[in-house]
C-alpha cells in the first residue's frame, strides 16, 4: 500500500488481488475476516467491504454466509498481447471501421466505476457511448466510463471519432496498459437494436481498464461484440 493516488479501497483490493495472483492465497482458501483487515490495513469497515465487493464482483472471490469470503477459481484464459485499441486491430487486418458516437455526459460514478479508476462512489465521470459499424454493419457498442482530466467538450467536439485512445494521447495521456477480462451475455432489447440483430442473441463481452505508465487508470470501457460476427483468436505457439 504505497501509492497514495489511490483510494484506500482500491489499495486494499490490489493487495489482495497481489497475494492471490502470487498464490499466497490459493483457491479455496478462506481471507482475512473484514476485522482482521481492518486492523491489517488500519482502516475503518466501509473500504474494506468495498474491496471485497470489488472482488466479489469480479469473480476474484466468493462469499459463503457465516463462513466468510475465499478465493475463487479464476475462469480459464489467459493472454499477454500488444495493447492496440478494438478498432485498430480491425483496420490491421483491413476492415473498414466507421465509428459513431451516440452520447457524452458528466455522469457519476457508480461502485464499479469508482473502483475501476480509482474513484470515490458518486464523483464524476465522463459516460460515452459508441457505436462501431464494420465492413457497413453494426458491430460493436461500447460503454465508456473515463476520468474527468479530458474536457467533456472536447469530447462532443471531436464527433466520431476514429480512437479514444488517440484523442486521449492529443490531451496528454498516453495509455500504456490495461486488463482485460472476456465473457459472454445476452444482448438487451436496447444494444439488440442498436446492432440491428432479432433477439434472443449472444454478444462477446469484453471489459477493459487502461491506464497510463504511472498506472493512473484513466477510462474503464465494457464493450458488447456481435457473437454472430467476431470470434476471439490467440495464435499459439510451442516454446523449446
Amino acid at each position: 500500500m504505497n501509492d497514495p493516488s489511490l483510494l484506500l479501497h482500491d489499495l486494499i483490493r490490489r493487495e489482495l488481488e497481489r497475494e492471490i495472483e502470487s498464490g499466497a492465497l490459493d483457491v479455496g482458501d478462506r481471507l482475512p475476516s473484514e476485522a482482521e483487515l481492518q486492523k491489517r490495513f488500519s482502516v475503518s469497515r466501509a473500504p474494506v467491504r468495498q474491496a471485497l465487493d470489488r472482488l466479489e464482483a469480479t469473480g476474484v472471490i466468493y462469499r459463503a454466509q457465516g463462513r466468510g469470503s475465499f478465493v475463487r477459481e479464476r475462469k480459464i484464459g489467459s493472454a499477454l498481447r500488444d495493447m492496440v485499441s478494438f478498432g485498430q486491430e480491425l483496420r490491421q487486418t483491413g476492415h473498414q471501421v466507421q465509428p459513431k458516437t451516440l452520447a457524452v455526459q458528466l455522469i457519476a460514478a457508480d461502485a464499479t466505476a469508482a473502483s475501476d479508476l480509482g474513484l470515490e462512489v458518486g464523483s464524476p465521470v465522463i459516460a460515452l457511448k459508441r457505436l462501431y459499424v464494420v465492413d457497413g454493419e453494426p458491430l460493436a457498442i461500447f460503454d465508456h466510463r473515463i476520468r474527468p482530466i479530458v474536457e467533456i467538450e472536447y469530447i462532443r467536439q471531436a464527433g466520431d471519432f476514429p480512437s479514444l485512445y488517440s484523442l486521449l494521447r492529443e490531451s496528454g495521456y498516453e495509455l500504456y496498459g490495461a486488463s482485460e477480462a472476456i465473457g459472454a451475455a445476452l444482448l438487451t432489447a436496447e444494444e439488440a437494436a442498436f446492432l440491428n440483430v432479432p433477439q434472443p442473441a449472444a454478444a462477446l463481452v469484453m471489459k477493459r481498464v487502461s491506464r497510463t505508465a504511472t498506472d493512473l487508470p484513466v477510462e474503464s470501457t465494457d464493450y458488447r461484440v456481435r457473437a454472430d460476427r467476431y470470434e476471439y483468436r490467440v495464435e499459439l505457439r510451442r516454446t523449446p
